[in-house]
């Protein structure tokens, strides 16, 4: 089905909240004070104080044992309690104060970040709203919580990194906004949540403002705004005078939804458990959008024909690029990104085969999502550009990284989300990456392995391995772990015309194979080459054994 969600830009929320709780907080200390006294008699306001009145749901005023705080940026003042009037009042110094409830009983929420005294506005009205409970659902993927819009719900989060399914069926078009409520000034957890909104795919959309690091928490509550439009609904087979189907609807005039609007809600709790509300309100109208003209983007650089194809020991390695332990360096000069000097070897990008990151290449994006077009935002299609460049790939898919390429592979991450924090499709996996190099997250370069420069790692046991005429290929076998318990390990292979060097150069050959024992010494690695005699080709069976101390 189209994707029913139209964004501005393509982001999704990710804030740190400063408390993972709806309603607790932290005091200077003190008795509790009440100013009021309980009695059933009319409170007498003091204009001179600062006071709070607390309205229940249905606008009565409230007579639980609700307790009121004000508090500076620094810290809370004692709390006091609300009378039988939902009163709560106290004599203290002008200043700017947030106004927090605790002992909110727990069919009811509030808005915690919602109210501000000052010296000009001394006296607040504090609404409490009713708690609802999903209507279906268990909260899971393919069990999601069903709510309604304009209802508050309670997040109760029961581990670390959980993530929360809720969805909604819309009774019409508009624009809508998820928020959470939790309080932020009363810090008594840390978290760091946000919400993610699922079209056909599943997919978060990036936050702003990106958090710094994952140890800054500002304390913000999530909000994510969206729109949905006719296409979400079911159609009847009718048209109206422009050729539009009519959408149906309900026997209370609503419109009829085609689909759940699904989204996660995740929280990283420090505790692992922590709870606040959230609510889908709607916002405003949905506006039929003017039809943008879509800019196809197609090469500009004269594609050359250098994507070399790899030798049978060169291997596509990402190495440390996206970890900033490797650089790109552009050289002016040919016009291509080389790595760690401009003089040296060239940084591929695979666009017409699979990454280490997701199987589907760049070059089949447009064929999964079923339109020839690759958008990187509402108007660039860069679709014709990746097909052009794909044709002058190596036999690996792969093409030298030249500055359009990286241009566009910078737009392609960020509006697919691979590096959403902990949550994204390639952060989560290069959890240490460097930012600014995400646009190397298909990027890599060739180094020859199983050479003794770079030779392949070998585990102990039995490794089969695919021999050309004349070929030899390298290997190391790390012992530290056997350094303690065990004597020597024996290299051997039956295979005849099979031959091993060691790291001395000595060979060890003969029509049966060889076998080859090495002492364990503080020599934490073994390299040998393999190869077999000449004019022979095959499978050869290498078995490493470690043998103990007599």
């Amino acid at each position: 089905m189209k994707n029913l969600i139209k964004f501005s830009s393509i982001i999704l929320l990710s804030l740190t909240l400063g408390a993972c709780t709806s309603s607790s907080g932290t005091s200077t200390g003190g008795d509790i004070t009440n100013t009021s006294s309980n009695t059933n008699t009319e409170p007498t306001y003091h204009d001179d104080y600062y006071s709070v009145t607390i309205y229940n749901p249905d606008g009565s005023r409230s007579k639980d044992n609700i307790t009121v705080l004000w508090c500076t940026e620094q810290n809370c003042l004692t709390p006091v309690f609300a009378n039988d009037y939902g009163v709560a009042e106290k004599n203290i110094p002008d200043d700017t104060y947030y106004v927090h409830l605790e002992g909110v009983p727990s069919q009811y929420t509030y808005d915690p970040n919602g109210y501000v005294a000052t010296s000009e506005n001394r006296h607040i009205d504090i609404q409490l709203y009713d708690l609802e409970t999903p209507y279906n659902g268990k909260g899971q993927d393919y069990n999601r919580y069903m709510i309604n819009e304009g209802s508050f719900y309670r997040v109760n989060v029961t581990k670390n990194n959980q993530i929360i399914y809720y969805g909604f069926n819309p009774k019409n078009t508009g624009v809508y906004k998820i928020e959470s409520y939790a309080t932020t000034i009363l810090s008594m957890d840390e978290a760091d949540p946000a919400v993610g909104l699922y079209g056909t795919n599943k997919h978060y959309i990036p936050s702003v403002p990106e958090r710094e690091d994952d140890n800054s928490k500002d304390g913000v509550n999530f909000s994510l705004q969206f729109e949905i439009g006719l296409d979400g609904f079911v159609k009847t087979d009718e048209t109206d005078e422009n050729g539009n189907l009519i959408p149906q609807t309900d026997a209370n005039g609503d419109l009829v939804p085609g689909w759940s609007f699904t989204f996660g809600i995740i929280t990283s709790s420090k505790t692992g458990t922590c709870s606040y509300d959230i609510k889908i309100t709607r916002i405003g109208d949905y506006e039929e959008p003017v039809k943008q003209e879509i800019n196809h983007i197609h090469a500009t650089t004269p594609i050359q024909d250098v994507a070399i194809d790899p030798t049978e020991n060169e291997q596509f390695t990402r190495g440390k690029l996206l970890e900033g332990e490797d650089v790109a360096v552009f050289n002016e000069e040919d016009g291509f990104y080389h790595l760690n000097d401009k003089d040296g070897i060239l940084i591929y990008a695979k666009l017409a085969s699979s990454i280490d990151f997701f199987e589907t290449p760049i070059s089949q994006l447009p064929t999964n999502i079923g339109k020839d077009v690759l958008l990187v935002d509402e108007t660039t299609d860069y679709y014709q550009f990746v097909l052009e460049y794909a044709e002058y790939c190596n036999s690996d898919g792969a093409y030298p990284v030249n500055e359009e390429i990286k241009v566009f592979l910078d737009k392609l991450q960020a509006a697919n989300g691979y590096f959403y924090g902990d949550y994204g499709q390639v952060s989560s996996a290069v959890p240490n990456y460097q930012k600014g190099n995400e646009w190397l997250f298909a990027c890599g370069y060739y180094l020859e392995v199983g050479t003794i420069d770079n030779p392949h790692n070998i585990e102990v046991g039995v490794t089969t391995v695919a021999l050309k005429e004349n070929q030899t290929i390298y290997y190391v076998l790390t012992i530290n772990d056997y350094l303690e318990n065990y004597e020597s390990v024996t290299i051997s292979s039956t295979n005849a015309f099979a031959k091993l060097v060691d790291s001395e150069g000595t060979v060890y050959t003969s029509e049966q194979g060889f076998s080859y024992n090495v002492l364990l010494t503080e020599n934490v690695k073994i390299v040998f080459a393999i190869s077999y005699s000449d004019g022979h080709a095959g499978n050869m069976g290498i078995r490493i054994v470690i043998n103990e101390v007599a």
